[in-house]
């Protein structure tokens, strides 16, 4: 039987985690075979997680020497290996104390994808970067993008990856853009997760546009389905304000449970998923885990938030 490990934020929805067996240590071999066997392993199992995972690993161990590999697979013909790149590269950014650094690579980053042919949404290797490393370049080229015409003489391009680009970055020249593209967006979503196809909703509720972020809530509170909505919680730590982190206390001090038909699954639990939603969202000093969560909380006047 798999062993329960624990939550991870994924996009906005948090999923629980299985153990796995650990991989094999990436012992002394030299940055480019081991990133050379990355991209085969992607090509010939079409495994998203494979290369997820072991650009993780690449950055922990190599660091910036592994860039120069990862660049070569920037422009390879496969979309795949070329988003597995980027994917790398930014591990290797998002863990850097050096604000030049993240700076040069979150600009090398943007202008990839925004060349790529198959962007097709996908920009999770954005994810921690700071709003503070997006040069006036990346600013620029994200708001061509935002602002560019549609196909086939539309007044809007509506791009998922570019909007939510915008908003993580916290590009707030958008906003006006922003709203356009927000009346595009549908009424009702998706009866498991509502939140896709609503990214300038989330865009601007990030950049704390009160309306926004009061049909951010109001979108969480319509799931039906007691169980979605508290695995869909995780959305409201992608907007930092403070109407979220209220919002999520009400189910951290929740007793409900929804028990797992997965006997090797753990059980639905209000408070792990709001628990998981507000330390992905808010800087929480080093002595305060799971267990004194709560009470730390509850003592606090205001927040810090994440960059």
């Amino acid at each position: 039987m798999k062993r329960f490990r624990g939550y991870v934020l994924l996009g906005g929805t948090i999923i629980a985690v299985l153990a796995k067996t650990p991989a094999a240590p990436l012992q002394d071999s030299p940055p480019t075979l081991v990133i050379e066997e990355v991209v085969e392993a992607r090509a010939l199992e079409h495994e998203r997680r494979v290369p997820t995972l072991n650009a993780s690993s690449i950055a922990k161990q190599f660091g910036t020497a592994a860039i120069p590999e990862w660049e070569k697979y920037l422009d390879h013909e496969d979309g795949r290996t070329r988003a597995n790149a980027r994917f790398g590269i930014a591990q290797i950014g998002k863990r850097s104390d050096d604000v030049q650094l993240r700076r040069n690579l979150l600009t090398q980053l943007v202008k990839s994808s925004l060349e790529d042919s198959q962007l097709d949404g996908k920009i999770a290797h954005l994810f921690g970067f700071r709003p503070g490393d997006a040069t006036d370049e990346v600013r620029r080229l994200l708001l061509e993008r935002l602002n560019a015409p549609g196909e086939s003489g539309a007044k809007l391009r509506y791009e998922p990856a570019v909007i939510q680009a915008t908003g993580r970055l916290v590009i707030r020249e958008a906003i006006p853009r922003l709203k356009e593209l927000r009346a595009l967006e549908p009424v009702d979503g998706n009866e498991k997760n509502p939140f896709r196809g609503r990214w300038a909703m989330l865009a601007l509720a990030r950049m704390g546009d009160s309306k926004a972020i009061q049909d951010t809530i109001a979108t969480l509170e319509n799931i039906e389905d007691g169980q979605q909505r508290t695995m869909n919680l995780g959305y409201l730590s992608i907007i930092h304000q403070p109407e979220a982190v209220e919002h999520l206390k009400k189910y951290l001090f929740s007793d409900t449970v929804y028990p797992t038909e997965a006997a090797d699954l753990p059980a639905i639990r209000d408070q792990d998923y709001a628990y998981w939603a507000l330390i992905s969202m808010l800087v929480v000093p080093k002595d305060v885990t799971y267990t004194n969560f709560r009470e730390w909380i509850g003592a606090q006047k205001s927040y810090t938030y994440q960059e």
